[in-house]
């Protein structure tokens, strides 16, 4: 279902390893990190796939 989240661009990593995961039918991504030993999933961001992919990580939080 979801991918390792592995841009190409240094300016487009995120703040920590997550996988993204395409919701179906809809524009929209997530981007999470899982613990395994605490069972536990960290929903980092929603995100929209119409983004610019070459915005740094950062710039997806400041208000427009």
């Amino acid at each position: 279902m979801a991918r390792v989240y592995n841009p190409s661009y240094a300016a487009t990593k995120p703040p920590m390893p997550c996988r993204r995961a395409i919701v179906p039918k809809t524009h929209c991504c997530l981007y999470y990190t899982a613990d395994e030993k605490e069972r536990t999933l960290y929903f980092l961001r929603l995100g929209d796939t119409r983004e610019n992919p070459l915005a740094p990580w950062n710039s997806f939080d400041e208000d427009k």
